[in-house]
């Protein structure tokens, strides 16, 4: 889930952890695949941009394609053994469809893109090489919620688990003082997972009812 807020000052971060890879952030060339095994297996790394584009009808559209041919959704996480990054459509990929794999279930990717092939689905769908399953972002980010729980009471920070780039995104409101903030960046760099952190310009993520 995207959040609007809009970054004054961005810091990517990571941490060392339980995956191959040492050094954790979503530009760092070591996702915990070699590049021999992505090339072999046609697996680009998931993106690192934020895609500011909005779906198209046309690719709309295509979204109702795919749910006639057949989501391969539960499919693909049944051949992945339930450890992928989960899935997303791409609206800078013509609204395309990813999936994420994990270095751990690589041997699956044959099977995966036979069970597209039967579904018809191989021009819409794309497979990308990522560093964390979505179980993994989703227990980081329980984890923050829980450690700076008064910043989710007072409305100070968005969390999220950003399935396109792999990774945790925290945005924190302008009042999150300056101690916080470092404390925050020392525990994302000791996260698991990719974990991103922005300060943003925002006085607070209170939602107003009508």
């Amino acid at each position: 889930m995207r959040r609007l807020a809009i970054p004054l000052a961005v810091l990517v971060l990571g941490g060392c952890g339980v995956t191959p890879a040492a050094a954790k952030s979503i530009f760092d060339p070591d996702i915990g695949w070699t590049t021999a095994e992505r090339q072999e297996l046609h697996l680009p790394r998931a993106p690192t941009r934020i895609c500011h584009r909005d779906l198209t009808k046309a690719q709309i559209h295509l979204q109702g394609v795919i749910d006639r041919l057949g989501d391969p959704s539960e499919g693909l996480r049944k051949i992945f053994h339930y450890r992928w990054g989960s899935g997303w459509y791409d609206p800078c990929d013509g609204g395309r469809l990813h999936f994420a794999v994990v270095p751990s279930e690589a041997a699956g990717v044959a099977a995966a893109r036979a069970l597209i092939a039967r579904r018809r689905l191989t021009p819409y769908v794309r497979f990308n090489a990522v560093r964390s399953t979505w179980r993994e972002l989703g227990d980081v980010q329980t984890a923050f919620e829980q450690r700076w729980s008064q910043l989710e009471d007072d409305a100070l920070v968005q969390d999220s688990a950003d399935a396109e780039r792999n990774a945790v995104q925290i945005d924190l409101a302008r009042p999150v003082d300056p101690e916080t903030r470092a404390a925050i960046r020392t525990w994302a760099l000791a996260a698991p997972v990719n974990v991103v952190v922005h300060d943003t310009d925002a006085g607070n993520y209170a939602v107003t009812l009508l």
